[in-house]
């Protein structure tokens, strides 16, 4: 806070006037109110003017309503007359909307959005501001041992190119510098640092010149996604059909699937809201035109059975292997004759491969 005898003033000069609107906060004896507020002009001037002695100021702040940065400074002036002694960097650079705040101990300077970007303690950069104090000897005051207590924060300075930040026991951070063909971690028993290959190597517990091949990874972990066939992988695929409404008989009935890897089917479902009844109800899928069910057998198509409403898993495939852009199709060859069925789904599960 900054103590005013009777007729001391807090002052300031800005770059543009009306640009920087101003508040001036605190107490009147025991009444806390608002001792002033409005715009800085751009020719030092009063912004407060004590009438009493003892008048706290507990806040200045200013706000940049100007469409560009401005840049004032706020200066104090004894009753006497005399050099207006600065109690903000000089010429401070406010951007867009930013704000600035001062108790006459500390300084804060906020961006539009209200985050901080600037905080500065006064009496802890030597004493009070005085004209030299722009932002970036502020800065470089923060850097002084002899101004500021330098053992609680860390500095800049510390990091050379390619360093991090890293503790090896409580509130002790330090930078490590990671050399080439290095990589950060921690060993048994061992703080973090950069890792050397020999390190990494007994780290993930394999031996220098090991075979990683055949049984061990990465190998073993595909072949634990492989279907057993040789180096393919396969990912699965569910090509689905559906019809709404009440079924009815046809070919090419809904989508047609192109392929666009080599495919394997596995196995069909059929699943239908409303039963046929009077007969089964059957479908056939066509792979380029032909079926890949038993061309001989139509009992060998998958079917839902009258008064069913799942495929009954009588279906026998003749074809499963579908080549890369072979077209899959639907027919439906027969229905219920009395009631032909209603919202018909058919589910063709398949595997791709992709290795």
């Amino acid at each position: 806070m900054l103590v005013l005898d009777n007729s001391d003033a807090v002052r300031g000069i800005a770059e543009v006037a009306s640009k920087l609107a101003f508040t001036v906060h605190g107490y009147v004896g025991t009444t806390a109110t608002q001792l002033a507020s409005g715009y800085i002009a751009n020719t030092e001037g009063n912004l407060y003017a004590s009438g009493a002695d003892a008048t706290v100021v507990t806040a200045i702040t200013v706000v940049n309503i100007d469409s560009a940065a401005r840049t004032f400074t706020i200066y104090f002036l004894e009753s006497g007359g005399g050099t207006s002694w600065p109690i903000s960097p000089v010429s401070l650079d406010l951007g867009i909307g930013y704000s600035f705040y001062t108790d006459g101990q500390r300084i804060v300077v906020m961006d539009a959005t209200g985050s901080v970007i600037t905080v500065a303690t006064v009496h802890a950069l030597g004493g009070s501001v005085h004209s030299a104090d722009t932002l970036s000897n502020l800065n470089s005051k923060v850097s002084d041992a002899t101004l500021v207590d330098t053992g609680d924060i860390v500095l800049k300075a510390l990091f050379d190119a390619n360093t991090v930040l890293a503790a090896t026991s409580d509130d002790t951070p330090a930078a490590i510098t990671i050399a080439e063909q290095r990589l950060l971690g921690r060993i048994t028993s061992g703080n973090i640092t950069a890792l050397t290959a020999a390190q990494i190597l007994t780290l993930i517990n394999v031996t220098a010149g090991a075979d990683v091949t055949g049984s061990n990874a990465p190998q073993a972990h595909k072949a634990s996604h492989q279907a057993g066939d040789g180096d393919t992988l396969y990912v699965p695929r569910t090509y689905v059909w559906f019809v709404a409404g009440t079924v009815a008989t046809g070919t090419e009935q809904g989508a047609t699937f192109r392929m666009k890897r080599a495919t394997t089917i596995e196995d069909i479902e059929l699943h239908i809201k409303t039963a046929p009844t009077g007969a089964a109800l059957i479908v056939d899928i066509n792979d380029g035109g032909t079926t890949v069910f038993d061309e001989g057998d139509s009992g060998t198509r998958p079917e839902i059975d009258i008064s069913g409403t799942t495929e009954d898993n009588n279906h026998a495939f003749s074809d499963t292997a579908l080549a890369a852009t072979t077209e899959l199709t639907m027919d439906i060859d027969q229905v219920g004759s009395t009631e032909p069925g209603v919202d018909l789904t058919i589910l063709l599960h398949c595997k791709e491969a992709v290795i």
